[in-house]
């Protein structure tokens, strides 16, 4: 019984679109993308974004893919609550990209933008090294969430392109 449950489930779930985050149709234009100007965080967000979709990191500007130009980039982090000792107890992550993506000719295909990302996070004064790994890993899904945004961002816009 619990076999057919979990097949039932499983086929239900195929049958409504889901699929695993990370893997999601990359738009043609955008398959092979030159990074400019960015950060090595979010260098290695775009390479495992595009490797799990099918899509690869260009190393120079090519005439088939298109120009990811970061305008700027920015990480920051505040205290957001305090201990009676005066020790942060909770944190705040902010990241901020501002991008502009170029076609083949290097003409706009999508003009500035900025994507915006912050994650609060508990900061355990008796587990500092461990804090510290963690807040890595926090940063680490920030720059990938700001990328899956990016190539989100181009699909809607090839979207609309089309219904035009």
């Amino acid at each position: 019984m619990k076999y057919i449950v979990a097949c039932i489930l499983t086929l239900s779930l195929t049958a409504c679109g889901y699929h695993l985050r990370g893997e999601s149709e990359v738009p043609e234009v955008m398959r092979h993308i030159y990074l400019q100007a960015a950060s090595p965080q979010l260098h290695n967000g775009f390479k495992e974004t595009l490797r799990i979709s099918g899509g690869s990191l260009i190393e120079a500007p090519e005439a088939n893919g298109a120009i990811v130009n970061v305008l700027n980039e920015r990480f920051d982090r505040r205290s957001i609550s305090l201990s009676d000792t005066g020790k942060t107890n909770e944190y705040q992550l902010f990241y901020v990209l501002e991008f502009e993506v170029l076609g083949a000719e290097k003409q706009v295909f999508m003009p500035r933008q900025t994507v915006q990302v912050s994650r609060d996070f508990f900061n355990n004064q008796q587990d500092i090294i461990g804090k510290n790994n963690e807040e890595s890993l926090i940063r680490e899904e920030m720059y990938r969430q700001a990328v899956r945004s990016v190539m989100d961002r181009g699909r809607a816009v090839l979207n609309q392109a089309q219904k035009k």
